[in-house]
């Protein structure tokens, strides 16, 4: 992501914040740390979400008992 496209991205997410506390007058160096810090957090997340969600099942003897039935 490029800087600008960044900016403009923690500069919605800014707005969605101020506006879904409803507006209040001077927060907006709050809202936009927050904001930055959740693009940040989005950023560091896995790109592919699908095998990131995979879950993993345990290989024990039990376990290959049961799929034998």
């Amino acid at each position: 992501m490029t800087g600008h496209d960044e900016q403009e991205q923690i500069r919605q997410r800014a707005y969605e914040i101020w506006m879904s506390e409803g507006c209040p007058d001077g927060r907006d160096r709050e809202h936009w740390l927050e904001a930055e810090r959740e693009c940040r957090k989005s950023d560091d997340a896995p790109q592919n979400a699908s095998s990131a969600k995979s879950p993993v099942y345990p290989v024990g003897r039990a376990n290959r008992k049961r799929r034998r039935k």
